[in-house]
């Protein structure tokens, strides 16, 4: 699978109103391909991050001993797309009260995972989890929410 583009550019630097968000659901082709369908994305590319190796290979990840997790790094135009919708795809594309797995992926890099670029970010990711949660039977104690930092992310 390719990365997905609207503009000419997977990596910055990004036209001016262009944001980034990051999130780990799973397999993150799959991820990728929820994202790439909404307007207002501009563009979309997978990679690890909140792990503890620095630019960890698909086996390192898939032994288990990284802590990373399978994420898509979408670039996005809040004038049109919202970082709130952002997080409603996020929680309806997913089951987040499952540890460590999507469907029949299992291991700890498919799980789920808001992984925010600014105080407001993590603001409003705070408050989507306590929403849904209250909409949920389950906790979602397992979806991380964790600041994003260039040495755990291998997405560039």
């Amino acid at each position: 699978a390719l990365p997905f583009t609207r503009g000419p550019r997977l990596n910055e630097p990004f036209p001016a109103g262009v944001e980034l968000a990051m999130f780990g659901f799973g397999c993150f082709w799959c991820s990728e391909n929820v994202f790439s369908e909404l307007d207002g994305v501009y563009s979309t590319s997978v990679g690890y991050a909140g792990g503890v190796t620095k630019n960890p290979t698909y086996r390192d990840v898939c032994g288990g001993d990284t802590n990373h997790n399978e994420v898509v790094r979408v670039a996005f135009e809040p004038a049109k797309l919202p970082y709130a919708e952002l997080l409603r795809v996020f929680w309806a594309s997913h089951n987040p009260c499952t540890r460590n797995r999507q469907g029949n992926d299992r291991g700890t890099q498919y799980r789920s995972g808001i992984y925010y670029y600014s105080d407001a970010q993590k603001a409003a990711a705070d408050a989507s989890k306590a929403a849904y949660g209250g909409r949920r039977s389950k906790s979602l104690y397992l979806c991380d929410t964790k600041p994003v930092w260039a040495d755990s992310c291998g997405v560039r």
